[in-house]
């Protein structure tokens, strides 16, 4: 169509195909923009994972939101719930004020998405217990990280976590409520699943996951 209407003006070929690389161009920078979904029972080890993803593979991303913190600090929070010791997000807020950082402007399955993100080469590391609230088209890869019941409880007394708190995230890693709300909420998306009891567990971890964001990122440059 574009072709057309220079010629039919006597636009030079020239300026055509210089209008033409400048898109491809755009496009492909577009098309390398690449946003990870990490998430677990808590314990799991999630923060420090997306950590080491944000500083060696920098090449990728450009930030790394700890979704928890990141809406305290900016008072997206809704209510606390005193029985089980934690804070109500105000979700709606939350995603609205997310779209700007993770929302890109790229092709997605297929389907053009729109978005006034600042940084279109780069994408989004999201770090989150839960997942089902995040829209699927911000999301390329998923993982899911999870933990031996004896190591969660470790950790997770460590942090000074109440008796009655420890026993529901160990309850809910056995009911494996994250991994089945993640597959449930992201079928179009690839997903890893791991283990992540141990430092040699993490460094095969890392270097899987490393490895599958340079295969998604190779696909997207060529597509």
């Amino acid at each position: 169509e574009q072709l057309r209407k220079c010629l039919a003006s006597n636009i030079p070929l020239l300026y055509y195909f210089e209008i033409a690389t400048s898109r491809d161009k755009e496009t492909m920078s577009r098309v390398k923009r690449i946003n990870i979904l990490v998430t677990g029972t808590p314990g799991c080890g999630k923060t420090f994972l997306c950590q080491r993803l944000k500083e060696d593979r920098s090449d990728l991303f450009s930030h790394h939101i700890e979704v928890g913190a990141y809406a305290k600090e900016r008072e997206f929070i809704d209510s606390y719930d005193e029985e089980r010791d934690t804070h109500v997000l105000d979700e709606d807020k939350l995603l609205d004020d997310l779209e700007n950082i993770v929302g890109r402007d790229h092709r997605l399955h297929g389907e053009l998405v729109e978005s006034d993100v600042t940084n279109p080469e780069k994408g989004v590391i999201i770090d989150c217990h839960s997942s089902d609230w995040f829209p699927e088209r911000w999301i390329d890869l998923v993982v899911i990280l999870r933990a031996s019941i004896e190591v969660l409880s470790e950790r997770l007394s460590k942090r000074d976590y109440p008796d009655r708190k420890i026993q529901e995230n160990l309850e809910a890693e056995i009911m494996q409520v994250s991994a089945d709300e993640a597959r449930e909420s992201y079928s179009k998306v690839s997903i890893l699943e791991f283990t992540s009891d141990s430092m040699s567990q993490f460094e095969d971890n890392f270097k899987a996951i490393s490895e599958e964001l340079d295969r998604l990122a190779d696909k997207r440059k060529y597509s």
